[in-house]
């Protein structure tokens, strides 16, 4: 083999070797781009895909600091537009800086030339899809949900408060529920979110349709029946409440589960047991209801609410165990809404607790309570036999 034949292999294999490296160089320096840009950017600052993250930094510092960003940054992306016509992420960048400003408009234009030049690109689909949403633009704001949802699934979880909002409008309940038949990862955000007021109760049902009462409830479902009783609407709670819980509704609510049997049927009208550092209350193995508390600080172990008729009634139940003496725990009805304290007695005294309930009392709300004690000590104990029965008319 003469020399310049042997040359060319040398020279083939150095560059097949340079092109090894910037090809390693470049993949590192992408992934170093997304996780942390400022070290990325030691190593090759012109990289597109750093300038960018770099940019996207410091749009979003200006941002929270409510100033515009520095000039530096349109300079950095137009250089990487000048080395890469085609780059789709400096069209991004300045719409998303031109959306964070209120100037639509603008990044409407821009957006969609992000999308344009990087089809795939989730960042540009979820922006339009927010910004179409916001403008009334519902037809395009759902088919960039549905692009996102395609490319991503996960991707378009960030939009439900914007979807949620959309629901509202009038005559948009189809639509969207038409979306979320399509994308039924998207149903359970977008009804919780809408939970969080009572006045779209209507609503969210209408979107939810039925749904058979067995597994655990999904989050909206609690969500809406706690919205519900915070807005002083107890009532309307309690029902749906039943009927999530697959529940026979009754006009007036009692002592719901009183032996503490496992139930599907979450809180308020089921038990709201702690488990935390005060104390735990749990479901005993033969019944009951088992207490551990430290007594270094106040907690509410066991509550119930209640929608009780007018009348006198008498909480009955027993105790088994070893339980102390002074034990710092007592039991308490609380009448709602003003949250005023009606009754209160310590377990020890008695196994019962007698109380009134007047007319202006709305429903109520059966407290089990830990007190603090000079010198804390473990109470561990088990109540049984918990019945509540009314005694007469008040």
């Amino acid at each position: 083999m003469d020399s310049s034949a042997t040359w060319r292999i040398v020279v083939v294999a150095l560059a097949a070797v340079l092109v090894s490296v910037v090809a390693i160089r470049n993949a590192v320096v992408q992934a170093l781009a997304e996780k942390r840009p400022e070290l990325a950017a030691k190593v090759w600052p012109s990289h597109p895909r750093v300038a960018t993250q770099i940019s996207l930094i410091d749009i979003g510092r200006a941002t929270a600091e409510g100033r515009p960003p520095d000039a530096t940054v349109f300079r950095r992306l137009n250089a990487v537009l000048a080395r890469d016509p085609l780059a789709a992420e400096p069209f991004l960048v300045a719409g998303t800086n031109a959306f964070s400003q209120g100037q639509l408009e603008r990044a409407g234009a821009l957006l969609r030339e992000a999308a344009r030049r990087d089809p795939r690109s989730p960042a540009a689909r979820y922006l339009l899809a927010d910004l179409y949403l916001r403008q009334g633009r519902t037809a395009d704001g759902l088919r960039q949900v549905g692009a996102l949802i395609r490319r991503l699934p996960k991707a378009a979880g960030p939009l439900t408060p914007s979807l949620a909002a959309f629901a509202t409008q009038p005559g948009a309940a189809d639509q969207v529920r038409a979306i979320l038949s399509e994308n039924p990862q998207l149903r359970g955000n977008v009804l919780a979110t809408l939970a969080e007021n009572p006045a779209n109760a209507a609503l969210i049902l209408d979107l939810a349709g039925e749904q058979p009462p067995s597994g655990p409830p999904p989050d909206w479902q609690s969500r809406l029946v706690r919205s519900l009783v915070q807005a002083g609407d107890y009532r309307r709670a309690y029902q749906l409440w039943a009927r999530f819980a697959g529940v026979a509704p009754y006009a007036q609510s009692g002592l719901f589960n009183a032996s503490f049997n496992s139930s599907r049927a979450p809180p308020p009208f089921n038990w709201t047991l702690a488990a935390g550092a005060a104390g735990i209350a749990e479901a005993a193995p033969n019944g009951g209801l088992r207490i551990l508390f430290y007594g270094r600080e106040a907690a509410v172990l066991a509550a119930q609410l209640m929608l009780l008729r007018p009348g006198r009634y008498r909480l009955r139940y027993r105790l088994s165990g070893s339980p102390p003496n002074d034990i710092p725990l007592s039991w308490g009805i609380n009448c709602l809404p003003g949250n005023e304290q009606v009754a209160e007695t310590a377990v020890a005294d008695g196994g019962d607790l007698t109380f009134t309930v007047g007319a202006g009392c709305r429903a109520q709300e059966l407290q089990l309570r830990g007190s603090p004690a000079e010198l804390p000590a473990n109470v561990d104990l088990t109540i049984t036999g918990l019945e509540l029965v009314r005694e007469g008319a008040g």
